[in-house]
């Protein structure tokens, strides 16, 4: 049987709204410091500060409470946006478009930067506690799973069948099952295989194209990565990528003292690698690929 809405809400209402109240003192000084006039006093902010917490400490209780207005609209609005996604293409692409321009921006990607830092620190602090509230939620959760398991028979028998079915992709080397059996699934979608191929393809003669144009050896290949020379370690290669967010994969022994395996994304992903690899192997920006694919000068 399923657990009613809002479940894990009622149980943690009293811990979210003590860490709520913890940081309610520093909230209000945030708002003082923050002030978008220069000619709004500090006790106005602090009093708007604590109007808005109020009224989230408010909509905590009512959240809490089965039968409350808020608590079915909110739980109405979760119902409608999951059937607006699972039935708009439209509208998946309208939510798809707008996380990307968010993750885009700057000043979003510092943020949560910081709040990963933040969440990394509080976790490991906890689990390092003997008094561990993670490990005891996580240990309640399992006990919970086992006691529903031995109960209801149906869920049983829907678990096993999704253990056995996922079991007949599971792969060594830490590949993921689920994209396994996405990958089998589309080898019997010949025109997306095509135009996977011919995309891999045209990538691929880009990316092999730059290095060779740059003076730089770049070994044939047919599949979605190429080996490089890079005439320096690969390790040095990939740290000073990553820093400029550009992922390479790990070192290829012999080859790692002056070789590169460079795997292929989109045409988009790899104009981007390419930048980054002409600042960190200095290669000259003024000389640019023509359209024929010779080196010339702007």
């Amino acid at each position: 049987m399923n657990a009613p809405p809002f479940d894990w809400t009622a149980r943690s209402h009293p811990e979210v709204r003590r860490r709520t109240e913890e940081r309610e003192e520093q909230l209000y000084t945030a708002a003082e410091a923050q002030r978008r006039r220069w000619w709004i006093p500090k006790a106005i902010n602090r009093q708007i500060a604590r109007a808005i917490i109020g009224g989230v400490k408010e909509l905590l209780s009512k959240l809490r409470e089965p039968g409350a207005p808020g608590r079915r609209n909110l739980l109405r609005e979760i119902e409608q946006l999951a059937e607006r996604l699972r039935t708009s293409p439209v509208y998946r692409a309208r939510v798809e478009e707008a996380k990307l321009r968010l993750l885009e921006d700057a000043e979003v990607q510092a943020w949560l930067d910081s709040v990963w830092d933040d969440i990394r620190r509080v976790l490991l602090a906890d689990l390092a506690s003997p008094q561990s509230r993670i490990d005891h939620t996580v240990g309640a959760a399992i006990c919970s799973l086992g006691h529903h398991l031995r109960a209801d028979t149906a869920m049983r028998k829907r678990v096993n069948r999704t253990i056995e079915a996922m079991a007949r992709w599971a792969m060594p080397y830490s590949q993921s099952t689920l994209g396994v059996a996405a990958a089998i699934a589309a080898l019997a979608d010949q025109a997306h295989i095509d135009a996977e191929q011919a995309r891999n393809t045209e990538v691929r003669r880009f990316t092999t194209r730059f290095f060779k144009d740059a003076g730089l050896q770049a070994w044939d290949s047919q599949a979605n990565f190429v080996f490089v020379e890079i005439k320096r370690p690969a390790k040095e290669f990939k740290e000073a990528c990553a820093k400029e967010k550009v992922l390479v994969g790990r070192p290829f022994p012999p080859l790692d003292q002056n070789h590169a395996r460079i795997s292929l994304g989109t045409m988009d992903e790899m104009k981007r690698a390419t930048e980054v690899f002409s600042r960190v192997l200095g290669i000259n920006q003024a000389r640019v690929i023509s359209g024929s694919g010779s080196i010339r000068e702007k």
